[in-house]
Order: C-alpha cells, then structure tokens, then sequence
C-alpha cells in the first residue's frame, strides 16, 4: 500500500494547531466527563479517561497547577478521602446497570464535593486540556521515535503492524 497526500502534524509551539487536533480528537473518543466517575472496570475517572483512583501521579496532576490548582491543604483533604472508609463504601456500590453507576457517580460527587467543601470538585476544559498534555506528551515522544515525519496516518499504519 502506498501512502499519498498524507497531512504533517505540526507540534512546535505550546498552543499548536496539532495538540489543539490532537485534544478534540482524543475528546471526542474517549469522552470528556468535567466531574468524577467511576469507568467500567471500577476505577475513579475524570476529564479524558483521567483514572484518579489508584493512579496517584495522574490524581497530582487533577487536583495541582496543570488542573484545578487545589492549595496543599485541599489536595491533603482529597488524598485521605480517597483512602477513607466511606470512600470503600461508594466503591462497593454496585454499576452493573446504567442506573446503578449513575447511582454510584452521584454519591462520590456528593462525597468529593462535601470534602473539598469552597468548590465543587470539577475541571474545566482548560484545566482538563492541561492534564491531558501533559499525560499525552510521553506518548507524543514515544511516538516521534518511531516516525520521522508525524501524520495522522503513518501513526495508525505504525499501531496496526
């Protein structure tokens, strides 16, 4: 198979148009989610698939500068809720229907909320793009090694051999 016309991703610069691309395509994939849920498997999420619940690192970068800019203190209050008994609780919450993990989100919103107390535990989408870039520039470098000249397409012919 030949590859033709194929369009270069640019990414210098901070604010490129290819991390911009590259933001609204992973958005409109993986779905972008401003509050706290719980994902399929279980695992507390926010934003773009950010899993906050056991993954502490992504957790620091949610609740630091590049996310929702918490004071030291508010970022303590969070982490000892994350390993709280109600914490378990809400965990142990069934979401094998629809209902039951909208059932599940809504006490750990209300629980998150209650704990962080002066504003409710949400991102925007310039905090949850900041996260996002962050988290997706190992994966960019990770990818630049293998191609020399970025495109959309040569990364998809890169994932499928």
């Amino acid at each position: 198979m030949s590859l033709t016309n194929l369009q270069k991703l640019d990414d210098t610069g901070s604010d490129s148009a290819y991390k911009q691309q590259r933001f609204t395509i992973l958005k409109l994939l993986e779905g972008n989610i401003p509050t706290p849920y719980f994902d399929k498997k279980g695992f507390i999420t926010i934003g773009i698939g950010f899993e906050i619940d056991n993954n502490t690192g992504n957790r620091d970068l949610v609740l630091g500068t590049k996310g929702m800019n918490l004071s030291a203190a508010q970022q303590d209050i969070i982490n000892v809720a994350f390993k709280s008994s109600r914490m378990a609780q809400i965990k142990a919450l069934p979401q094998a229907t629809k209902a039951q993990r909208l059932a599940k989100d809504e006490a750990l919103g209300v629980y998150l909320n209650s704990v962080l107390g002066s504003q409710p535990f949400s991102m925007t989408d310039p905090q949850i793009k900041g996260v996002f870039d962050v988290l997706v520039q190992k994966h960019q470098d990770a990818i630049s090694t293998l191609i020399s000249d970025p495109s959309i397409e040569k990364i998809i012919l890169t994932l499928q051999t």
